[in-house]
């Protein structure tokens, strides 16, 4: 179960790269997508659910055990920190649809950092 999760994070996380993340006054921006290409933001939001979930989907087809389990739940939360954080800063800034990609994706990796945890596959 939590070696599909970190599967779908992954796909999600790389999409939400290419969408727009978030605007202000109908300024989008986004890594890829969007009227200003800021690729720190993108990076911010993806990356702490992109590198747990790589290796989720990699090292996880042997058995997702719980050293797993730790590095999902320590990157799935700060990447749900990172998305509220970035939604939050200025007035008026709204998510659009990579920030709340890359926010499930985050919670998805949280998940699966506790399901990893809690029920550890067997070898």
């Amino acid at each position: 179960m939590a070696k599909k999760l970190a599967l779908a994070a992954l796909l999600l996380s790389i999409a939400a790269l290419f969408l727009p993340l978030r605007s202000l006054i109908g300024i989008t921006e986004g890594a890829f997508a969007g009227i200003v290409k800021n690729m720190a933001l993108g990076l911010m939001m993806t990356v702490p659910s992109i590198l747990p979930s790589f290796f989720g989907v990699l090292v996880g087809r042997k058995g997702f055990a719980r050293g797993l389990g730790v590095l999902h739940l320590i990157f799935g939360l700060i990447g749900v920190g990172l998305c509220g954080l970035a939604s939050t800063k200025p007035e008026g800034i709204q998510l659009e649809i990579g920030g709340y990609m890359a926010a499930a994706a985050a919670a998805l990796v949280l998940v699966a950092g506790f399901i990893g945890l809690a029920k550890p596959e067997r070898r």
